[in-house]
């Protein structure tokens, strides 16, 4: 059943308005309007400060027991409060695709209205063994920005012993809690550390745990980092293969580096700041 869209709330940041035929509140219209007017003037406007610095803190999590994210393919995953972000990450409060669009109601909705983490972990260990599932669309590793939070950590591994969980991170785990990551990894959670540039793609690499990175929005489909390491490009943008068919994320041993091309609102401002490719 189709949910209906709450006409109470502003479509960005998704805070109460006046219902009469309003998409956004009048912040939010005079930044979109500015936006395509003048880009430049635009950032001027964005503090960087972070995705929703506005939100209650504490650790909350939506669950999307099937996602309808096409490039998803209809997994369970999951939304994590912004509050685990770290301020590292080259696209915290600069371009981050969940800070705009439909996206940002949904990351508001789980710092306001998500799941205590007990109840996250009963619906992670509730999955069926050997299914595929996706932790943070939009958010963190818990512990509050650069802060990883070793217990809810080892909680997290725990409740998808048996699964194929995959995540995304923009923390930098030492080199204990790097081990116990590699070590998990063939029991059901795969932890991909993310990188900004190739060049920075090769010295996560080095640490042996699979790495991410984001390239240009016109990058060929496969590559090389600076030190010589394999980059494909995610399969689903280069052969429509959803998630769901594809699991390359979620295989714990792979020695190739996956390249999500920039995409969404700022796809041209991030493409920008990338390494040039490496044949």
């Amino acid at each position: 059943m189709k949910r209906k869209r709450r006409r109470d709330r502003c479509l960005q940041c998704n805070k109460p308005i006046d219902p009469e035929g309003l998409r956004q509140c009048d912040p939010c219209r005079a930044r979109i309007s500015l936006f395509s007017k003048d880009r430049a003037a635009y950032l001027a406007t964005r503090v960087p400060r972070g995705p929703l610095a506005d939100v209650p803190p504490g650790l909350r999590v939506s669950w999307i027991p099937r996602s309808l994210n096409r490039k998803l393919g209809g997994i369970p995953a999951c939304i994590v409060t912004p509050t685990t972000c770290p301020p590292s990450c080259g696209f915290y409060g600069q371009g981050c695709y969940a800070e705009f669009g439909p996206m940002i109601r949904h990351w508001r909705r789980a710092a306001e209205e998500g799941l205590e983490w007990p109840a996250f972990l009963a619906k992670v260990r509730a999955l069926p063994a050997g299914r595929l599932w996706r932790y943070a669309i939009a958010g963190d590793l818990p512990g509050v920005g650069e802060e990883l939070d070793g217990q809810r950590l080892a909680e997290l591994i725990g409740a998808s012993f048996g699964k194929r969980g995959f995540a995304f991170t923009h923390k930098r785990p030492g080199p204990f809690v790097s081990a116990v990551l590699a070590a998990a990894a063939p029991s059901g959670f795969v932890v991909n550390l993310s990188a900004d540039s190739l060049e920075q793609a090769d010295e996560l690499a080095a640490g042996g745990l699979p790495v991410a990175v984001v390239v240009p929005s016109d990058h060929p489909q496969r590559s090389r980092t600076p030190e010589g390491r394999h980059v494909v490009v995610c399969p689903a943008q280069t052969h429509d293969l959803d998630c769901a068919r594809c699991g390359l994320c979620a295989v714990a041993g792979r020695k190739a580096v996956v390249g999500f091309r920039a995409h969404g609102q700022f796809a041209g401002e991030i493409s920008k700041r990338m390494l040039p490719v490496v044949p």
